[in-house]
């Protein structure tokens, strides 16, 4: 908050706190407060609102407008979850990969994610996508690595855009999956293209 003082008479002052407006024009991906940020609608379809707006890394929805009760007609709240940094666009600067939690109630946990990158000052989406839940295409990992998008889901053959909940044979229940999907992502004519082998790796815990 920014304390602005007006002199009311000779003796008193009056201090009024106004928010702080966040920087018009960010020089860095990392300058942009995502705790503090509006997101365009959830790619989960957890939530029924077109833009979610977070304060202090929280959403909360009112009682009177989303009882909790199981099964949620909606998202009872949304949370930040880690943001990740790196250049995943091969140009050499930084772009924002940010995960979010929506809360509906009971145990499902897929997240929402999306990849920002900043022009002329602003952040831009560049994708993005909905994980699964858990051992079914659950978000192991995000990051950059030499310029492409790697994302990393619980099972095997789990790719973004295929089906996340097929059995695949190899988890022992939801709670535990035994392997996990590398899969890395080239940013070519405008969108992020599949690039490499699709890996299959031991899972040895959640990231």
């Amino acid at each position: 908050m920014k304390a602005l003082t007006f002199i009311i008479a000779p003796v008193i002052a009056v201090t009024i706190l106004l928010p702080v407006a966040q920087s018009s024009s960010a020089r860095s991906i990392r300058d942009i407060d995502f705790r503090n940020f509006s997101y365009s609608k959830l790619p989960t379809r957890k939530c029924s609102m077109a833009v979610v707006r977070l304060r202090d890394g929280r959403y909360e929805a009112p009682e009177r407008r989303v009882p909790r009760q199981i099964p949620s007609k909606d998202c009872w709240s949304v949370g930040v979850g880690p943001i990740e940094y790196g250049d995943v666009t091969g140009d050499g600067q930084e772009e924002a990969m940010v995960v979010l939690y929506a809360e509906r109630g009971g145990t499902e946990s897929s997240n929402d994610v999306f990849v920002y990158t900043l022009k002329n000052g602003k952040p831009v989406v560049l994708w993005k996508f909905a994980s699964g839940d858990r051992a079914d295409g659950g978000l192991r990992r995000i990051y950059a690595e030499d310029g492409k998008l790697v994302i990393e889901l619980a099972g095997k053959n789990k790719i973004i855009g295929g089906d996340l909940y097929a059995d695949d044979g190899t988890s022992t229940g939801a709670c535990c999956p035994t392997v996990f999907t590398r899969t890395k992502y080239q940013w070519v004519g405008g969108r992020f293209r599949r690039r490499g082998k699709i890996e299959i790796l031991p899972f040895t815990g959640w990231q």
